[in-house]
């Protein structure tokens, strides 16, 4: 699969899927399993990972104060 946003004068980033990944957790994820990334693609995909998990944590915060009464 090839990003329509990559052409062959930029770089790609090879990371894994889970962007959020601490960087000793990144460095122990196998290279079968890192994507190459185009830096458009990972900038829009880790922000979209830190909304969903700022949303996530929100909610259980939510769920906590609404058991908490």
């Amino acid at each position: 699969m090839r990003c329509d946003k990559t052409t062959e004068q930029r770089a790609l980033i090879a990371a894994p899927a889970d962007l959020l990944l601490t960087v000793t957790a990144m460095a122990a994820v196998p290279t079968e399993q890192l994507l190459a990334w185009c830096p458009s693609c990972h900038s829009q995909t880790l922000a979209r990972q830190r909304a969903d998990a700022r949303e996530r944590t929100r909610h259980e915060a939510d769920s906590h104060t609404l058991f908490d009464l």
